[in-house]
Order: structure tokens, then sequence, then C-alpha cells
């Protein structure tokens, strides 16, 4: 690390050589070098403030089934097989890489012994019981080739695989060390994953037949029970399955409901018919109804075409199971032709002489294959293929139709956690039994607090007296109201894109926005200054330009601009007209929503859109009244709040880029918010260039308040366990660089905390009296710090918000750095205040970065103890060894090698393939690998077992086979190869992880506290007392936060519920602390979360994360709304980082980049507003 560091500076050094700033940059690079950590910050202690509440959480104990260590075989496994291009993002080859594997366990039983001692991860990594039974040709591996044909393969084709021994794992997380949490889940936790997966996967197990799976979830194959989302479309429910090492290094499992779509089973020609039909209730097309001279149109073709390519389908004209999938659709049976014995013959003709007459001869073809060899078939003799995922956008009313489906409240959702542990059968899953392991029944409880709310400080009521109110249940109620600071609008328009004769319902609208407006005491005339109708004819910006024109030629000063529009895809257009092209600040209004406001008087509606109006033209909705916390760390110490965020496109959208966004605030009261934007390359969660952001936000921090901030706290979103210290290498080093390039000895404190939404975790009431709304969802202000949270590092959960339906989702708080000391209940509170506050600006910027390594995370430096108790079940099931003693399994990679199987893992139907091979090789290889049942497969390279595998190795490391086997998607055999290897043992123990130390550092007048936030979990709380629980779903309350039982037992995280579930479950919020030079205690850094989610400005409730991390939402999906605007107007031409593998294609990915950056740049007129309000 030292010499690194050197080079990096000599580096600078040069670089600079010639630069005025040499002398000054040189001092910088040279303090850099002091801020290398030599220590990491342990959690300060629990949170003790708020009131106690008792949580169930979706998290099940891990039980050993045996006394003493568990000790796991680990091989590494390389299958090559034409299939397996190594492209781990195709999932589908997952399942063609585990068809060849276990078709190589079953053929070659002598060396694999049970199958069912065997783990396989479906790429590279097999897990065993007992050792292989390898015949090495070398020292290290065992090698063979054999014939087998996947699904997708009219033949046989040469499968070579080599085993190759790597080490054992260790069941024993009592043994991890501190920072090595990417080797922990590369051994325990992964193994846990891919033994969890091997009854739902492996096709050796009758069981599997009843599940698909895809990553960590298993979904029941249709039984035609499921929900009809139209288009063609079924949703399917299944469960997903974690594991997560908790507090006291327990091992557990994370179970939840899950739900995707799927294609229904059927014809093609069904499909086409649905799509086509979609939601229209008049059917204009049905199989019954087609005749021979049946066509379809141009415009029919354009919506099939996209919703057609990429499907996988099989035919039916031949005695044949292959899986082919849709390049293309071209042309009718009647219509294309070919040469056949030196004439040419249409299609239809060809089946007519060889197969049968076709029915519809001028319905079109699909083509398949590639495009040098085309093959094309006829619509009729298509069926789509079987458990075959849905990956594109749904539609409005799809999604609509799926969340009230999905949705259930709090009580439902833990009981239909636990009823998913029973319909499973995991406690009779060979796989576990032959491992030493079984899951427990029961979810673990935890004991969670309500964080008491902040007060919010509005203007001066009628009285002349302020107006405080204080939020309960996540929610607070205005009725005559001044906002705290309300904006002047000199001037405003009104654009129109409904028909005319709506014009009267507009002039109503506009008189009681108007009136709603002056009520909360924002200035605004009586009507607008212009009114301007669009034609038929008339696109968005051609409407624009004319106001545009208007204002600059009539010396109008429009402060904003109502757009009512026709359908909301008009939204991304106006946002893009607005604030790019023509600097108007808009605020768009759908049909509905004019109705609620000039028909039925909806003051509730009225008052989101004055809120939202205030903010925008620059003023400042509430503010958090100053109490002990905020004043001691946010208010005294001049402290910049920072939300960064990115927003990545979806699977199927390759040509778009990610986006980035870094909000912080200007004012010392952290309610105006500005925004830097940028253009990053397609899925990189990094953010190059985010120094120069850093120093835009400090910069516009010091010109506001005429001095640089004492303290800082970051809210990253976005950013998985995985990258918590890339992120710290990155974005730490960049902001402490962008302070030192202001003032040479400007450090301030950092706190810098990750944001997670997306996980699985969630807390539920076990009072039912404690739960709140008709969700029955934990109260908002929920915090959870113990239990379920991490043993050995600083997080917590906090629900901040109140779940309206389903379940509320907790945010998750990691704090990777607090220089600032904060303890647990002040964290915890910052983070609950900050969620009750929303208000805005924006800015955009990039530039290069140093790079800073740090060694490890942050250490939770104690538990949150603020708040009021309250128990909670989560949907965490413990894990339970059926034996004394240590748990040991074996682990083995298994490179299975196989034309179907180009081990692309995003593609989840090669899983299937890959467990396919990996079982029926299970299933002839008996001898290798005995009882099935003591195997353990993830459908990649990962394979566990209880026993050894009795393996015939080619080397001392590893053994390989070739044999043939047909695939479900092959026509006839391949040669499949499959090398195993053992890797070691894992040791299923989570007890002895050693805590970590950061090295010394530095301390500076300005410190960093950087915290990831995470939404994407699957746990879950739920109130464990029905009285504590809330609202109709029966959720925790907001403000519930758990920071133990169920929380990482090295790392500082805590789960923190801030909102009020009012439909559905509440998810909870889990915050990752991955540095704290603040030093907050727990409950300071809970408390400060908590607090965060109540500015969020724009609505009267507390939201699940914190304010500026919302913002960062914002200001990356309204960015995203000018991308797609340019990209489907044609303005930017289209790019996938498929064709960049030229340099013409390089410059044209650079040049295509560069055009986007322009089309993000906001206009000036705009910069200075909250326009993503």
């Amino acid at each position: 690390l030292l010499s690194e560091l050197l080079l990096l500076l000599c580096f600078q050094i040069v670089s600079l050589a010639m630069s005025e700033q040499r002398k000054d940059v040189e001092e910088i690079s040279d303090e850099l070098l002091q801020f290398r950590l030599k220590e990491l910050v342990k959690r300060p202690e629990y949170g003790t403030v708020g009131k106690p509440i008792k949580l169930a959480c979706n998290y099940f104990p891990l039980i050993k089934l045996q006394k003493g260590d568990l000790m796991v075989n680990r091989y590494h496994i390389d299958i090559q097989h034409p299939r397996l291009k190594l492209n781990w993002f195709d999932f589908n080859l997952l399942d063609e890489s585990r068809e060849i594997f276990w078709a190589y366990v079953v053929k070659r039983s002598d060396i694999f012994g049970d199958p069912f001692k065997l783990a396989y991860d479906g790429r590279s990594g097999l897990y065993t019981v007992d050792k292989l039974r390898l015949n090495q040709v070398g020292e290290e591996a065992a090698l063979e080739k054999f014939s087998f044909k996947t699904v997708r393969e009219n033949k046989p084709s040469e499968v070579t695989i080599l085993i190759k021994p790597t080490g054992l794992v260790h069941l024993d997380f009592k043994n991890a060390e501190a920072g090595l949490l990417d080797e922990r889940e590369k051994g325990a936790v992964q193994f846990l994953d891919i033994l969890f997966a091997q009854g739902r996967s492996c096709p050796l197990f009758e069981l599997s037949k009843s599940f698909k799976a895809v990553k960590n979830s298993f979904y029941f194959i249709s039984q035609g029970a499921d929900l009809d989302v139209k288009y063609g479309i079924t949703l399917w429910r299944g469960l997903f399955i974690s594991a997560r090492v908790i507090d006291g290094f327990r091992p557990a499992i994370n179970i939840d409901v899950s739900h995707s779509c799927f294609y229904k089973h059927q014809s093609l020609i069904n499909l086409i018919c649905d799509i086509l039909n979609g939601d229209e209730h008049d059917v204009k097309f049905h199989p019954c109804q087609l005749k021979i001279d049946s066509y379809l149109k141009r415009e029919h073709l354009r919506l099939l075409i996209p919703e057609l390519k990429g499907i996988s389908i099989h035919t039916t004209h031949r005695n044949q199971d292959r899986v082919y999938r849709i390049k293309d659709i071209s042309g009718t049976a009647a219509s294309v032709v070919f040469e056949k014995d030196g004439k040419k013959v249409s299609i239809a003709e060809y089946f007519h002489d060889v197969y049968a007459p076709l029915k519809y001869p001028n319905l079109p073809l699909v083509q398949v294959g590639s495009k040098s060899k085309a093959i094309y078939f006829p619509v009729e003799v298509c069926q789509v293929a079987n458990c075959q995922r849905y990956n594109k956008k749904l539609k409005a009313c799809q999604t609509t139709s799926i969340i009230r489906y999905a949705l259930s409240d709090a009580p439902t959702r833990i009981q239909k956690c636990i009823d998913l542990v029973q319909k499973s059968n995991l406690n009779g899953d060979p796989f576990l039994k032959n491992f030493g392991v079984k899951i427990k029944g029961e979810p673990v409880i935890v004991n969670g607090r309500v964080l008491s709310p902040p007060r919010l400080e509005y203007g001066k009521g009628n009285g002349g007296q302020q107006i405080v109110l204080t939020p309960k249940d996540g929610a607070w109620y205005l009725k005559e109201f001044k906002f705290f600071e309300s904006a002047y609008c000199q001037s405003f328009g009104f654009v129109s894109f409904l028909p005319l004769h709506k014009a009267s319902m507009l002039q109503e609208f506009c008189w009681q926005v108007v009136r709603t407006c002056r009520s909360t005491g924002i200035q605004m005339p009586d009507n607008p200054k212009f009114f301007e109708q669009a034609g038929k004819n008339d696109s968005v910006e051609m409407v624009f330009k004319r106001i545009s024109e208007k204002c600059d030629r009539d010396g109008i000063k429009c402060d904003l601009v109502f757009v009512a529009l026709y359908s909301p895809e008009q939204y991304a257009e106006v946002k893009s007209c607005g604030d790019i092209t023509f600097g108007l600040v808009t605020q768009c209004l759908l049909s509905r929503t004019i109705n609620d406001v000039a028909v039925k008087k909806s003051y509730s509606t009225m008052l989101n859109i004055a809120m939202k109006i205030n903010m925008k033209i620059g003023g400042i909705n509430a503010k958090l009244q100053k109490d002990e916390i905020l004043d001691n760390y946010l208010y005294k110490n001049n402290t910049l709040v920072i939300g960064v965020d990115v927003v990545h496109p979806s699977a199927v959208e390759k040509h778009l880029p990610s986006i980035a966004a870094v909000v912080g605030n200007v004012d010392i009261n952290v309610t105006k918010f500005h925004a830097s934007v940028q253009i990053l390359a397609a899925r990189q969660e990094l953010v190059i260039g985010i120094e120069k952001q850093f120093r835009e936000r400090l910069v516009e921090y010091n010109v506001v308040n005429k001095s640089f901030p004492k303290n800082i706290i970051v809210f990253r979103d976005g950013v998985s366990e995985g990258q918590f210290m890339q992120v710290l290498d990155e974005e730490l080093i960049a902001l402490r660089r962008a302070c030192k390039s202001f003032i040479k000895n400007c450090q301030p404190l950092i706190t810098f905390v990750v944001v997670q939404k997306r996980h699985h975790a969630r807390f539920f009431c076990c009072d039912e009296a404690a739960a709140r709304g008709r969700g029955k969802n934990i109260p908002a202000g929920t915090v959870v710090d113990r239990a379920v949270t991490s043993p050995d590092e600083y997080d917590f959960f906090l629900c901040s918000h109140h779940g309206i339906q389903g379940t509320s989702r907790p945010t998750r708080y990691h704090v990777l750095l607090d220089e600032s000391n904060m303890n647990a209940n002040t964290m915890q509170s910052i983070t609950y205040y900050l969620c009750h506050i929303y208000g805005k600006d924006v800015k955009e910027i990039s530039d290069e970065l140093l790079q800073f390594r740090l060694k490890e995370l942050v250490k939770r430096p104690e538990y949150g103890t603020v708040g009021k108790p309250i128990k909670l079940a989560c949907n965490y099931f413990p894990l339970i060894k059926l034996q004394k003693g240590d748990l040991m399994v074996n682990r083995y990679h298994i490179d299975i090698q196989h034309p179907r199987l180009k081990l692309n893992w995003f593609d989840f139907n090669l899983l299937d393939e890959s467990r396919e091979i990996f079982w029926a090789y299970v299933v002839k290889r008996s001898d290798i690998f005995g009882d099935p049942f003591k195997l353990a497969y993830d459908g990649r390279s990962g394979l566990y077992t209880v026993d050894k595998l009795r393996l015939n190795q080619v080397g001392e490391e590893a053994a390989l086979e070739k044999f043939s086997f047909k695939t479900v998607r092959e026509n006839k055999p391949s040669e499949v190869t499959i090398l195993i290897k053992p890797t070691g043992l894992v040791h299923l123990d989570f007890k002895n992880a050693e805590a970590g130390l950061l090295d010394e550092r530095e301390k500076g007048a300005i410190v960093i506290t950087f915290v990831v936030v995470q939404k994407r979990h699957h746990a879950r709380f739920f109130c464990c007392d029905e009285a504590a629980a809330r609202g109709r779903g029966k959720n925790i309350p907001a403000g519930t936060v758990v920071d133990r039982a169920v929380t990482s037992p090295d790392e500082y995280d805590f789960f923190l519920c801030s909102h009020h579930g009012i439909q559905g479950t509440s998810r909870p919020t889990r915050y990752h602390v991955l540095l704290d030079e603040s030093n907050m205690n727990a409950n300071t850094m809970q408390s400060i979360t908590y607090y965060l989610c109540h500015i969020y400005g724009r609505c009267t409730r507390s939201v699940s994360i914190p304010a500026p991390v919302y913002f960062a939402h914002l200001v990356c999906a309204r960015a995203r709304y000018h991308v797609l605007a340019a990209l489907n107007s044609g303005l930017v031409e289209k790019f996938s980082d498929e064709d960049s593998s030229s340099s013409s294609s390089s410059s044209k990915a650079e040049s295509v980049k560069a055009e986007l950056v322009k089309i993000i740049a906001l206009h000036s007129r705009v910069k200075k507003v909250m326009y993503y309000a």
C-alpha cells in the first residue's frame, strides 16, 4: 500500500510540474498520506432513546445438527462447452451449467458419491461433505471429457470438465477476521446461500421440479392459480432465501415473500393475441377468429417485435425438445422463399410437403439462430418455453395490478414467511441434513425502539404565533398555516395539451391553486400571464419555443409554468424542454389531478401542489426545530448534509447510461439543497469525477454561509455490502481533496453512512396494539440496532415512514465512518429527523480523482438505546445445527464446459441448464458423489458436500471427466467436460470473528461520516404485541430501529423504519456506517438518521430514507427523463456496450457520452431553484 501511495504521489507531482498550483498540490498530496485509517470505528454503543417495542424479524436462526466444527470441501470446476461462454450476466447459462454438472455427477458417481452431499453454484464453485475421489492427471486438477446435449442444441457437444480442490470452508463465523467480509462471503455465507439453493435447483431432487430459481429467489412453477397481468404474462410467487451473519456472530436465514413475472406457457399465436389485445375490452385478435388469410398490419408488427425479441420457444412440428431464442420477426410463410433441390420454394409450400399444411400462411415468421445461419419458423408451430422470466419494463396497468395482488399487511406477511418455510420443506431438505444444518421455524424476536419524531417549524399563524407541529405515526396534518419561508412568484403561465373543451376546468383549477398558495403565504398573481393551448399537431418543443419567445419579446419574468399533460408519456419531454432547453420551471399536471382540484375541490391535492411550488421557486416549507441533538450536531457545527445516488438502466435498457447525483444543503437549517448530476458508464456504481461535485457543494455552502462546514454527513445510496471498501477508497479521498482544495487545513469531521433500501429485512409488531395503520406496520421511527444487525459493523435499521399499504420496508444504514463521535442515539435520531425534510436545488460536474485506500470497514461503536422499546418479529429464521460440535462442509469448484453454457450468470435460464447437467452427472457418477442429498450445488461453479467426493484425480487437486448429455434446449446430446477441484472446507461457526482495527489517523477541523443506505433487502419486522402495531397493515411504528439480533456481527449497521406503512408490510431501511470520524454513538447516529427522514417537504409524512438521499433519487430520475427523451427522439444515437469492441465503436461511445452530458446540462435559469420538486 505504501508503494502504491508513493507511486500516486510521484505521478501527481510529475503530472502537475508545469502547473502554477504545483506547490499546493504537492502539499495536499503529502497530507493525504496521513489520512490512512489505522483503527476501525466500532459501534459506539447500542441506542437507548425511544419507546421500547418488541418486534419479529423475518430472519430465521440456523442450527447445527452436530457438535464440533463443520468443515466443507471446496473445489473449482471449469466446464468447457460450446454453449458456455463465461458470460455470468446471462442467468440462463447457469441452468445449462447445472444441467451439465449434475449429468456428470450422475455419470461419475464413482467420483462424487452421494449427489446430495454436493453443493454446486452453477458457475465454478463446488462444495462437498466428503472429498471427491478424483483421478488426477497432474498435481492440481482432474480432467475429463464427455459428450452432452443441452436443451438448446440439436446434437451432443463435447464437454471438458476440470475439477481442482481449493481447500476447506470452515463454517465458524467466530473466526472471521474483521475487515475481511468479502472473504467470509466467499466462504461460509456464500456456501450457505448455495446450500439452501440446492433443494430448489438440483434436477436430481424431486422438489426442485416445483421451483424456478432466479438468484436468491425461488418461484413456485405456475399451477394455473397465478395472477394474470395481461399481455401474456402471469405473476408467480416464491420465496427469497439469503444467509446472514447477525449480532453475536450467529448465522441466520433471511426468508421473505418474492414475486416475479413469467410468460404463460402457451402457443406463440396465443401470446401474440394477448399482446395485441392488451387491456382493450373488445377482443380483436383471438386464435378462434383467425383464418387462412389472416395477417398482421404494420402497426401490429411494430408493437410485437420488441415484445417477442429474446423470448425462448420450442417447436411442435418435430419430435424435438430443443429451445430457440427469437432474434427477429420478418416476412410470412407464404412470401419467404428458399432454394430446395434447385428450385425456389416458399416456407408454406415446404411445410405442406414435409409436415402438414399451415393454417395461417400469412402470419409472420420468427427468426432464430445467428444472422449468418438464420432459421425461420411459422408462429403456429411455436410454443413459448416454460419457466421463462419476463425482464422487460411493465406497463402502468400491469404494475398497478401486481401491487394490489402482492400487497399484504404485516401480520399476513410474516405468516407467509413462516408458511413458506413449511411449504418449501426446508428442514426435510436432504442437502441441509447431509451438511449438518437446519433452520429454526420461528423468526428472530428483536427489541426495537420507537424514536420520538422532531418538531417542525412552519410560519406564523393568524395569531402571530409560530406554528410548531409534532408528527404522529410518520405524518402531520396542516390546516390554516403558512410555510416557514414562503416564496414570491412574480408571474406564472399555463400550457395545456388537453382538448379545448376542458379549458373552463383549467380556469377553475388556477383559481383554486392560487387561493391555496396565497393561504400558505406564497405571493402569487390572480391569473396566469399567458395561456398557451397546444394544437393537435404541436410537439412539446414547438409549444415551449413559442412561450419562450413570447417571454423574451414581452419582457415577462416567468417563475413557473403549469403544464396540463395529455398523457404521462409527455412528462419526460416537458422536463427536458423546461430544465435544459428553455430554462422554464414547470409543474406538470395529469388530467385526474386537475379534476381533483377543479371538480372535487380536494384540499390535500391543492396543498401538495402548493408545497411543490414553494420549493421550486425558492421557498422553505418547514424546518426542524432546534433541540439538543440538532443544535450540537447540525446547527452549531455548520453541518453539510450530502446525499449521493446512482441510478442504473434496467437489464433491457442497454443503450442507456447510469446517472449520478450529489445533493447537499446550502443553509445551516438543512432545508435548501442544491445538486450536481453527471453521466456515468452503464451500470457503473462508483462516481468517477465526484471530487468536483463535492467541491461544488462546498462552494455553494460557503457562498451562502460565508464559511465552510465543520461537519459533513454523507448519505450514500445504492452501495452493496461488497462495495463498501471500494466506495470509501474512491469517494472519501475525493471528499477530503475537495475540502483541502480551498483551505489547506480544512479538515471537516466526516460521517459516511450507506443507505440501503433494497433488502428483504422486515419487522413486525409482536403486540398488535403497537402496530399502525391498515397494514398493521411498525410505527414510524422504529429503529433496530441489535439482534439482526451486523456483529462487527456499525449498522441499524430505521423505519422512518408510516406504511400506508403493504408491509413497511425499513431502511438499513451502515455507518462506515464517524469522525464526529456521535453516539448511537444521536446518529439514529439525526437520520430519522432528516427523513422529515424535503427541499432542494441543482448543479452538474465531473473530474478525475485520486484513489485512496482504507484498510477496513468502520466498526459498530455501540448499540442504540434511545427510543421506546418494542418487541418485533423479523423474517430472519434462525438456523439450527442438528448435531453437536462444529459443522464442516467440503467445498469444490466445478467447471462445466458445454456448448449451451456461456457462463453468463445474468441469464438465469443457464443456471437451470447447469443444474440439469450437474445433477445428471451426479446420478451417472454415484460412485463419486454418493448420496445426492448430501450435495449442495449453486448452479454455477460451487459445490458443497457432506462427505468428501471419491474423485479419480488426474493431479493432486482436481478430477476431470467427459460425457455426453442432452439438455432440454438441445435436439441431440453434446459432449460435456466437468472438472471438479476441491477448494477446502467451510466451517459453519459464526461466532469467532475478531474485531478489526483501523489505523490511527489525524483529526481535523472537518470530519466525515459515510453511511450506506439500503432499501433493497428482504428483512421485515413484525410487532409481537398486536397493540404496538400501527395502521391497517399492522406494521411496526414509524421510528422503529433494530441494531442487534439480526444485524451484522462485525459491521456497524442498523435497521430503521422511519415511515408509517400505509399498505402492505413496512420495509425498514438498512443503514451501514462505513466511516464515522464524528464518533457519534449509536443513539445519535440513529436519531439523526430518523430526523432527516422528516424534512422531505413535499408531504406531511416522514419518508423511508433521509431526505438528501431522496433528493438524489429525484435528480437522477429527472436527468434520466432528459436522456430518454433525447434517445427516443433520435437527438442522440443509441449505443450499446456490446458494440464497444472496436476502436471506432469506442470513439462512438465517447461521442454519445459527450452528447448526453450536454443533454443533462441545466439551463442557467433553473440552476438555483428546486426544479425537481
